[in-house]
C-alpha cells in the first residue's frame, strides 16, 4: 500500500478498512467461476461509484476487501 494521504482544507489522513463477508454455506455459494466474477465486478463497480479505492479484493470461500 502506498502512502497516499487524503488532503483536505484542515486535515491530512488515511483511512483503511478490511471487510470480510462469509456466507453460511460459503463453498456452495461462491464456488462457481461466474459467481466469483460477478461478485468482483459488482464490488469494484460499487466502490468506484462511491469513490472508494480498492487496494485488495479476493473472492474465494469468503470475500475479503481491503479499502
Amino acid at each position: 500500500m502506498s502512502e497516499d494521504f487524503q488532503r483536505r482544507k484542515h486535515s491530512v489522513g488515511q483511512n483503511a478498512f478490511h471487510l470480510v463477508w462469509c456466507p453460511k454455506y460459503r463453498w456452495h455459494v461462491l464456488k462457481p467461476k461466474p459467481i466469483n466474477r460477478m461478485c468482483e465486478t459488482l464490488i469494484k463497480g460499487t466502490c468506484y461509484y462511491n469513490g472508494y479505492v480498492v487496494h485488495e479484493l479476493e473472492v474465494m470461500q469468503i470475500i475479503s476487501i481491503f479499502l
